[in-house]
């Protein structure tokens, strides 16, 4: 086996997996420090020998903004989702048959006695308040981006 040979087989034990050499990015220091390999004899792999493609990075900031049709589909499930959520959450805690009279609420006293406290009905509307303000918010405020 030839020195460069040689060098090659070391050199491919230090690589990544998307055979990108480590001294490229700045591990060579760690590496010597770590184990004691020098990285100085070891010659940058030629451009023929990459097998895995360089992923692209993509940026937010080029991305193309969504279609305005699906910008207001999505406006108009988001809005009727808070209306939906905030409804139940604001009415449900009054209802005796869904909140007082629950069979698995009262299957579970200690439970029960902590859902029967007025306070937190209190709590569960003021959610469904503030979600349904939320939907009527978002609703007010929209605007088509177009980029």
């Amino acid at each position: 086996m030839s020195k460069e040979q040689k060098n090659a087989g070391d050199y491919s034990l230090l690589t990544t997996p998307y055979s990108v050499p480590l001294r490229d990015r700045g591990w060579g220091a760690l590496l010597t420090w770590k184990s004691g390999v020098s990285l100085s004899h070891v010659k940058p792999m030629a451009a023929e020998q990459e097998t895995v493609p360089e992923i692209p990075q993509h940026s937010a900031a080029h991305a193309a903004p969504a279609p305005v049709w699906l910008q207001r589909l999505s406006l108009v499930v988001l809005v009727l989702f808070c209306f939906y959520i905030g409804g139940l959450l604001a009415v449900l805690p009054w209802s005796p048959r869904y909140w007082s009279e629950n069979g698995w609420v009262m299957a579970h006293p200690m439970v029960d006695v902590v859902v029967q406290q007025g306070w937190l009905r209190g709590v569960v509307s003021g959610l469904g308040l503030i979600d349904i303000w939320i939907g009527v918010s978002e609703l007010l405020h929209y605007r088509d981006f177009r980029g």
